[in-house]
């Protein structure tokens, strides 16, 4: 038998406190294991900056985005939505490092498509979690 342990809003055998609903639930975990991905994608790319401050900067802002993902996930209500905001910019800043990067011909966008379309996912499941849809009144 393995042991899974349990979801960080949860005690063991109590409901769910979280305050957020099942499918946002699922984005969390789901927006996490892109934002895993793009951390992996984004090594290639910014080993081939030469210019280290904007290097310096995607480094930065994609570990940022990851690592707000995760304490986003472990938080409760403003503080949960805050660290989402914080990871969404982190996910644009990285971005707009990468079309730096593919500006000063230190990648080509062919090279970056992979990356830029996790980047664009990751953001787009951070907006969905701090302004989840709501079902319209009948």
């Amino acid at each position: 038998d393995s042991y899974a342990l349990p979801h960080p809003h949860r005690e063991l055998g109590k409901p769910d406190s979280s305050p957020v609903g099942v499918v946002e639930e699922a984005n969390m975990f789901e927006v996490q294991v892109v934002a895993r991905e793009m951390v992996k994608t984004v090594k290639p790319i910014m080993d081939r900056v030469k210019d280290a401050e904007v290097k310096d900067q995607l480094r930065r802002a994609s570990v940022s985005v990851l690592l707000n993902i995760a304490e986003g996930n472990a938080r409760k209500g403003k503080d949960k939505l805050n660290r989402f905001a914080m990871a969404e910019g982190s996910a644009r800043e990285s971005v707009e490092a990468v079309w730096t990067a593919i500006g000063w011909g230190y990648v080509t966008e062919e090279e970056a498509a992979t990356l830029l379309s996790l980047l664009d996912r990751v953001i787009a499941m951070l907006v969905r979690l701090r302004f989840p849809r709501t079902k319209p009144s009948s």
